[in-house]
C-alpha cells in the first residue's frame, strides 16, 4: 500500500473521528489499538511505524478526559472460527 494511502486510512481517518467525538462530548475517554514497535519521532524507516507514530502523538495532544494507547505485539484469530471477513481495499476517499 502507498504510504499516501496508508496515511488517509491511519491518521486522517482516526484523527477525524477523534475531533467528532470531541464536538460531541469532551469528557469522553479515547482508546486507540495501535501497534507494537510503534515510534512517535519521525524518524523511522518503516512507513507505518511513522504514521502510526503520529497517529498516536496527535490523538494524546486532543482534549479528551483520557486517552488509552494499545500496542499488541499479536492478534491471533479464535481457534475454530469460521466466519471471517476478508476486506479488499482499493481506493479511499477523505
Amino acid at each position: 500500500m502507498k504510504e499516501e494511502d496508508y496515511y488517509k486510512l491511519t491518521y486522517t481517518m482516526t484523527v477525524s473521528f477523534a475531533e467528532t467525538l470531541l464536538k460531541q462530548n469532551k469528557e469522553m475517554t479515547f482508546c486507540y489499538i495501535s501497534g507494537a514497535g510503534t515510534d512517535n519521532t519521525g524518524k523511522a524507516k518503516n512507513m507505518w511505524i511513522r504514521v502510526k507514530g503520529a497517529t498516536e502523538a496527535k490523538l494524546l495532544s486532543l482534549p479528551f478526559k483520557s486517552t488509552y494507547i494499545f500496542r499488541p505485539g499479536l492478534m491471533k484469530p479464535t481457534k475454530g472460527l469460521k466466519n471471517t471477513l476478508t476486506i479488499k481495499l482499493s481506493k479511499v476517499d477523505f
